[in-house]
């Protein structure tokens, strides 16, 4: 099977399944870059996916561009950021929505559970960049000729070691169904955020990343965000994006986990309703007596939000031979 890439005719169009331009393929030299639209990311520096090919009727595999400097994947000490695994999550199963299973552009898609195990050897960030390659399989593929949702397993190489392995379900709404869900909550607006922690603790490079506010109790923070937060820029944004939330839990869990220097080698997740900008939304993270695993829970007016499970482990010589001990 041939290399695909993929630009629609009109970036921004929300159309219907009949004006879909599928992929046809093309010689590596000529490929062009995957158009922002089809990963719903504001801009051409924020797409991971490169191209991708089909393997059989329901698997995939897409190549991926991992870069250390991007600035929303900062290195965790001496490996590729968790939230990089999880993000190139999100892109190939929407590139491959769009592009493989004919969803049109404009459709919103939900996370309704995620799942990661990293494996050091593959995201040490002193290993030759080379390809990174997902191999991707589509499962449970519902909704009939307007597909609402599918499952995806993933496998993650790099320079041909296992990087990490991963499984994600997700929903796809139309703009219709999504405003009428939403209701007046679509015009939601960001209110005043109370300051942030100390970057250290949350793991952060300075102010503007941090997601936890202050005053924090033990294990316990309100959910906020810097108005410069790059989530920020993506358009009718009416609620903390699930990114966002990831993040969010990795921070939690670095804060209680503190001063240790820690890694999610594995994380779960579980999103049970979105994430409002109002009211107040509680993060708190509690690690599990005699063992690595640290329980995180999102709260919101009483309800829950999200719940995840991480296993933090130490990163002493994590990224070179003998991984993580």
């Amino acid at each position: 099977m041939g290399r695909h890439s993929y630009v629609p005719k009109h970036p921004l169009f929300s159309g219907t399944q009949e004006e879909i331009a599928f992929p046809v393929p093309l010689p590596r030299q000529q490929r062009p870059p995957v158009d922002s639209a089809l990963v719903h990311r504001p801009t051409a520096d924020d797409v991971l996916p490169t191209g991708w090919q089909r393997l059989g009727d329901s698997r995939f595999q897409v190549s991926l561009r991992w870069r250390r400097e991007r600035p929303r994947f900062a290195p965790v000490l001496a490996l590729h950021s968790p939230l990089l695994i999880v993000e190139s999550m999100r892109q190939s199963a929407i590139l491959l929505s769009h592009t493989e299973y004919a969803v049109p552009l404009g459709q919103h898609f939900v996370m309704h559970e995620v799942h990661y195990t990293a494996y050091p050897e593959g995201l040490g960030i002193h290993v030759p960049p080379g390809e990174v390659t997902a191999e991707v399989t589509c499962s449970d593929v519902r909704g009939g000729r307007r597909i609402t949702g599918m499952n995806c397993t993933f496998v993650f190489r790099r320079g041909g070691v296992v990087a990490a392995r991963g499984e994600g379900r997700l929903g796809i709404t139309s703009p219709a169904a999504y405003r009428r869900m939403r209701g007046e909550r679509s015009d939601a607006v960001l209110p005043h955020q109370p300051a942030g922690v100390d970057p250290r603790l949350a793991g952060c490079r300075g102010p503007a990343e941090v997601l936890l506010a202050l005053p924090a109790e033990r294990g316990r923070w309100q959910l906020r965000v810097d108005p410069r937060h790059p989530e920020l820029r993506c358009s009718a944004l009416d609620h903390f994006p699930g990114t966002m939330l990831v993040n969010a839990c990795c921070q939690a869990a670095r804060a209680a986990t503190a001063p240790e220097a820690l890694y999610p080698r594995t994380m779960r997740l579980r999103f049970e309703r979105y994430a409002e900008f109002s009211p107040a939304c509680w993060v708190e993270a509690r690690p599990v007596p005699t063992s690595s695993t640290v329980l995180v829970a999102f709260v919101q007016n009483g309800r829950s939000v999200l719940r995840a499970e991480l296993t933090m482990e130490p990163l002493r010589n994590a990224g070179r031979p003998g991984g993580l001990r």
